[in-house]
């Protein structure tokens, strides 16, 4: 039997591993609000890290409800 694989879209994504980046919020607390698995979002989170995107965190907490909201699923 298969398993079920979920596809995001590019742009869902990017914004939920911007949400990590620019408000500092925890994966897990980040994860379970969108609805996704912490290890699928730290995965994203690593990838970009890694590929040196990340600019470092800043406070921008004000606009973290924002970027949830319109992220499309």
């Amino acid at each position: 039997m298969g398993s079920k694989q979920r596809a995001y879209t590019p742009e869902f994504r990017e914004g939920a591993v911007r949400i990590v980046i620019e408000t500092g919020r925890p994966i897990p607390e980040v994860a379970e609000e969108l609805g996704i698995h912490s290890g699928t979002l730290h995965s994203w989170v690593s990838r970009r890290r890694r590929n040196g995107m990340s600019v470092g965190v800043s406070l921008l907490r004000q606009g973290a409800r924002e970027l949830i909201d319109a992220i499309p699923r």
